[in-house]
């Protein structure tokens, strides 16, 4: 992958921190799905101060998108070089459409696989 990528800091142990254009302080988590041994969950977003949690269903529109994906993808590729026993998983995140029942999740994880491939 030869995309421009933000660098990043470790936030925690499975946690890694970088800041998108217009100052939005990024975090990308890898969390263990409960039930399982070897199963891990890729997960991405703003942190929100307020709540000490990921928010994953608001849209930056930054204009930095690939820049944001490109390193996700990255921490992602170095982190199952370093646990080649994992399956790490991930889907886009599920918000309903305004004034609507229907859910954005196709949308967004197809946004991710088109943004990575």
């Amino acid at each position: 992958m030869n995309l421009p990528s933000y660098d990043t800091v470790a936030y925690a142990e499975n946690a890694f921190q970088f800041y998108s254009k217009g100052n939005h302080n990024m975090l990308i988590a890898i969390v263990k799905l409960p039930r399982s041994d070897n199963e891990y969950n890729l997960g991405f977003g703003v942190w929100n101060r307020e709540t000490n949690k990921i928010d994953d269903k608001i849209s930056v529109n930054n204009g930095d998108r690939n820049q944001i994906l490109a390193t996700v993808a990255k921490k992602a590729l170095e982190y199952i070089d370093n646990h080649p026993e994992i399956k790490l998983l991930a889907t886009g995140s599920v918000r309903k459409k305004e004034g609507s029942d229907e859910f954005e999740m196709r949308l967004r994880t197809r946004l991710y696989q088109m943004g990575i491939s």
